[in-house]
């Protein structure tokens, strides 16, 4: 399939949240696999996600869907709209954060129940697209990825499985992977290599449990949820160890997390 200048297409795509433990639970939150538009090009993807809100004791969540789209100044096709199929009800997704690297489609709330979230959401994307760039485009496709991979790779550390170094932060010891640390923050990259123990001390003004969510960041790529005072301390270490994407997704996150007015 061809784009043609001004030409405007939709694409369906489904997802389903069946046989995730955590549903139902009261504010979590779910993102898919990533896809591919352009074949053979790792940087040109997209991911949905499902977000709960409420208690389940009622029995009932106020829901918020989101549609991801990575990288779009370099795909060549541009995403106009989105809309999400949920429960045979089709929710129309809105514009919230629209940079070069990213841009954000987010739902309005609306309900869904416990019962439905126990047998898991299906949700049915239709995304419509067009021509940026003026000319013909590729042909454009999907591509599956395992969004496990981060998890299992941080339970391993956690779990000590072929770890080879230890951080000593307060009173506190993480086991990690020099290889994968060293591949994803620079400064901690420094300190290994020059540093002939497997153990290296962390400062003792670093919060224990601020290390191990940035150690956590450098594993799965995704920042666990803090309070606005633990935010600040992780964008200061994240900054210190010069892990820019940290500083990046968090900027990104409370933006589209803002209240509606």
């Amino acid at each position: 399939m061809l784009l043609k200048e001004n030409e405007v297409v939709f694409q369906e795509y489904e997802w389903s949240t069946n046989g995730d433990a955590r549903l139902p639970n009261s504010n979590v939150k779910l993102v898919s696999p990533f896809f591919s538009l352009a074949p053979g090009e790792q940087s040109q993807h997209f991911r949905f996600a499902i977000r709960l809100l409420g208690n389940s004791f009622f029995e009932k969540f106020a829901t918020v869907v989101y549609f991801y789209v990575h990288n779009v100044h370099q795909m060549g096709i541009q995403v106009k709209a989105v809309d999400c199929q949920v429960n045979g009800k089709t929710i129309h997704l809105e514009t919230k954060f629209d940079e070069t690297i990213l841009k954000v489609f987010k739902s309005e709330e609306f309900p869904t129940y416990d019962h439905l979230s126990e047998k898991g959401i299906h949700l049915k994307y239709r995304v419509y697209m067009t021509n940026n760039v003026h000319h013909h485009v590729r042909h454009y496709g999907f591509e599956l990825r395992d969004a496990n991979y981060g998890e299992e790779m941080w339970s391993a550390a956690q779990k000590g499985i072929q770890t080879d170094c230890e951080f000593l932060c307060q009173n506190q010891i993480f086991s990690a992977h020099r290889f994968i640390v060293a591949a994803r923050c620079p400064v901690l990259a420094e300190r290994i290599k020059g540093n002939h123990s497997s153990q290296l001390i962390i400062r003792d003004d670093v919060n224990p449990a601020i290390f191990k969510a940035l150690l956590y960041f450098l594993y799965t790529g995704h920042l666990i949820s803090m309070n606005e005072a633990s935010q600040h301390q992780f964008l200061a270490l994240a900054s210190k160890y010069e892990v820019k994407t940290a500083k990046q997704i968090q900027r990104v996150t409370q933006s589209i997390n803002k209240p509606r007015e």
